[in-house]
């Protein structure tokens, strides 16, 4: 059976677990940190509100962080460094294939 594990003090989903059943203390009371009801698709944090799963995060935190300029700069620098070292490795292949 597949469970959801939740924090307990927040309901905030933690990981999904595979377990035969939902554990039992010793009174008897199945372990709240545990839920049967499956995580849906969509959420990005997940939380348990006691009945369903709600979405636990704000809408400041759902947005995507834009990448600054210098990040941008970066990641150009990057890809440009990463293509002419692929065209040195295609022309050093090429050279061994001719001065065979």
């Amino acid at each position: 059976m597949l469970l959801g594990k939740i924090d307990v003090l927040t309901g905030m989903f933690v990981e999904d677990i595979l377990l035969e059943s939902i554990p039992i203390d010793e009174e008897g009371i199945p372990d709240p940190q545990y839920i049967a009801k499956p995580v849906p698709q969509g959420f990005y944090w997940p939380k348990w509100n006691g009945t369903e799963w709600v979405e636990g995060g704000t809408a400041s935190e759902l947005q995507p962080a834009t990448p600054s300029e210098v990040e941008i700069l970066q990641a150009q620098v990057k890809a440009s460094d990463d293509r002419a070292d692929f065209l040195e490795e295609c022309l050093v292949e090429m050279a061994q294939l001719v001065y065979k």
